[in-house]
């Protein structure tokens, strides 16, 4: 069931793969929305590379097991967002702003990594770099 929450829709945080994990609003987490839009309004448009993910294609795409962005639709919503970000202008812009709204932040070339997972097994304040 297709969904649009302020500037964002079900089209783009859905499983890549195509299995329905992330298709409900119900399925994302409201607080990483909310602080997603936030940093939206201050930065401008943004482009998802990478949101609600099934176990599997977790799996495939090289995730941890325990991904913030692993999704069971009525069990576990998505609770991470990946946004492209390719140039360092942009990126030292960006990444200014999801400080303010996000403990927890990976960096890569092509992407900024936030979400806002918590308990003893996600670090918090934390941000690491991909290679």
């Amino acid at each position: 069931m297709a969904w649009a929450y302020r500037y964002f829709s079900s089209q783009e945080f859905a499983c890549r793969c195509g299995c329905g994990a992330g298709e409900r609003i119900e399925d994302i987490d409201m607080e990483l929305l909310n602080r997603l839009c936030t940093v939206r309004e201050q930065f401008g448009p943004m482009s998802v590379t990478s949101g609600a993910r099934c176990p599997l294609h977790n799996k495939n795409e090289g995730g941890k097991p325990g991904s913030a962005h692993v999704t069971i639709p009525g069990e576990r919503p998505c609770r991470a967002v990946d946004i492209r970000c390719t140039d360092s202008v942009q990126r030292g812009k960006l990444l200014g702003l999801v400080y303010a709204h996000f403990k927890r932040v990976g960096v890569a070339r092509s992407f900024i990594h936030m979400d806002v997972a918590g308990g003893p097994e996600y670090a918090s304040p934390s941000t690491w770099l991909y290679s």
